[in-house]
């Protein structure tokens, strides 16, 4: 099952997320909504929404250490941001020789410095 997740950045700093809540049996249903509502406009005061749709599957909420386990195995972790949820990096986006648990705590630092002022919730993506 799946949901678009609808990211929405005002001046290009992200304001907030916008989780369509209908569950989708087949990813390409999902898929040709989540293009239909992509878009960009500007306000009358100037400022330039855009908004950038996507489908990833749903969540569901874990222990850290389940996280890590998952996150060894390849599977797609996510952790509460300010805005939503964010996606952990994936090992194989680093090029890196380090060992995976090494690279989920790595990309868990990065999600704080960036995108948290606290420690989150993690989550899986369930692919059934």
């Amino acid at each position: 099952m799946y949901q678009i997740v609808t990211e929405i950045r005002v001046n290009g700093k992200r304001e907030m997320d916008s989780i369509y809540t209908k569950i989708y049996i087949r990813k390409g249903a999902a898929e040709r909504n989540a293009r239909g509502s992509c878009y960009s406009y500007r306000t009358d005061d100037g400022r330039i929404v855009d908004k950038k749709s996507y489908v990833r599957g749903l969540l569901r909420l874990v222990t850290e250490n389940e996280a890590k386990d998952a996150y060894c195995k390849g599977k797609r972790i996510w952790i509460d941001g300010k805005y939503g949820q964010v996606k952990i990096t994936p090992s194989y986006e680093y090029g890196s020789h380090a060992p995976t648990e090494e690279l989920f705590y790595r990309g868990v630092c990065h999600c704080r410095g960036y995108y948290m002022e606290y420690d989150g919730n993690y989550y899986i993506e369930d692919e059934k």
